[in-house]
């Protein structure tokens, strides 16, 4: 059935995608940063967001860093299975 079961609930990869929908939706690709783990940069209007994450169905977990200019603001949002939106780190 794709990216739902047989009673149309989302499976996990449609829950990413809808979750990943509702945060950046209005921004754009702008170009990718590194591979592994993958990090995009995203734009609009001005405002930049980078979006993290391992190709792989696995679990694998990679150590990442990024550097922003000290007068950003960062906030981190982890995806969540069977949820409508993200979960925001503290």
């Amino acid at each position: 059935m794709g990216l739902t079961d047989s009673l149309f609930k989302r499976k996990l990869p449609m829950d990413y995608l809808f979750q990943t929908s509702q945060l950046m939706g209005s921004f754009y690709y702008n170009r990718s940063l590194q591979q592994m783990p993958v990090i995009d940069e995203y734009e609009n209007k001005g405002k930049l967001i980078c979006a993290v994450w391992v190709a792989d169905e696995k679990g694998t977990t990679i150590p990442c860093s990024l550097s922003f200019p000290a007068d950003d603001s960062v906030i981190v949002y982890r995806r969540l299975a069977a949820a409508t939106f993200y979960k925001l780190k503290q």
